[in-house]
């Protein structure tokens, strides 16, 4: 492990923004669903490592919709967030299954605070 060179492998990584924007959509929709089959839950988890994964590589600003969608995309976990503190059992299991792809804003709001 020594002689990997993490810094190098992140130069010149492509993102292909509109994988991205499909595969976080449908993470999203996803997650919304109250029963998913099998089939579906594997798509969750695979898309759910693949745009967090994506995720760190994105910048703010750099593209006006993606921004928008992220945007979007917080305050609705936010307010899943909040829904889930009331007791509501399925804003708890979306909360729990897209807490991945916040880590690095909710990380932010607390050092903020």
């Amino acid at each position: 492990m020594r002689n990997a060179n993490l810094k190098g492998k992140s130069v010149g990584f492509k993102i292909n923004l509109e994988e991205f924007r499909k595969l976080y959509r449908s993470v999203h929709q996803l997650a919304a669903m109250k029963v998913r089959t099998d089939k579906e839950n594997e798509l969750f988890y695979a898309g759910l490592k693949r745009s967090t994964e994506l995720l760190h590589y994105i910048h703010p600003y750099k593209d006006q919709h993606i921004d928008e969608m992220l945007n979007f995309s917080f305050r609705y976990y936010m307010t899943k967030k909040e829904e889930a503190l009331d007791g509501n059992e399925q804003s708890q299991k979306i909360v729990n299954e897209l807490k991945p792809l916040y880590q690095k804003e909710l990380m932010s709001l607390i050092h903020l605070n």
